[in-house]
């Protein structure tokens, strides 16, 4: 059984993954989506094959429809945060921002707002996520970020945590959380 999941969507085109017993098996990529059916390449180890892809509404609108506010700790002393950063500490790789304030991630539990997180900035599927941390875990090379099973339970721990970024679908209105702009 080979699993199909929806990694990103935007502007520039799309990219799916292809995965059977948790491995990523190849991807497919479409640099220039026309409207609801595209053409595009699929990767698969070596081998490269054309293929088509019909896109349902849902998965169109799901994509367009989540907005991802990312949020911090109002110890954290920066407005904005890259891209590139953003994903090195969701992933474990970056462990303080400017003016040498250390950070921890915190997630929400599977939702289309982690969801949307995950395909828009880290660039993995929740189970390729969880695998990542899994991985990490039992190397013994870092912890799994805390797990927040509501926006409101996330918010609440980063008002509290010195250091700590999440991220939720709208602003927060509470004086010790910070959002931070995106940049590329």
């Amino acid at each position: 059984f080979l699993h199909m999941s929806w990694v990103e969507d935007g502007v520039d085109g799309i990219e799916l993954e292809f995965i059977r017993d948790n491995e990523q098996m190849g991807s497919y990529q479409d640099a220039a989506p026309g409207g609801m059916f595209m053409q595009g390449t699929l990767m698969m180890g070596d081998e490269v094959d054309p293929l088509a892809v019909r896109i349902t509404d849902s998965m169109a609108e799901e994509a367009q429809t989540t907005k991802i506010v990312i949020i911090a700790n109002k110890t954290v002393t920066t407005d904005s945060i890259s891209k590139k950063d953003l994903k090195k500490i969701f992933l474990g790789s970056k462990k303080t921002l400017a003016g040498g304030v250390r950070v921890f991630p915190v997630v929400l539990k599977s939702s289309d707002t982690h969801k949307t997180f995950l395909k828009t900035f880290i660039g993995k599927s929740d189970n390729a996520f969880q695998n990542y941390w899994k991985k990490l875990l039992f190397t013994g090379k870092s912890r799994m970020p805390q797990v927040f099973v509501s926006e409101e339970e996330l918010i609440a721990f980063v008002n509290r945590t010195r250091g700590t970024i999440g991220y939720v679908s709208s602003r927060p209105a509470t004086d010790g959380v910070i959002t931070l702009e995106i940049k590329d």
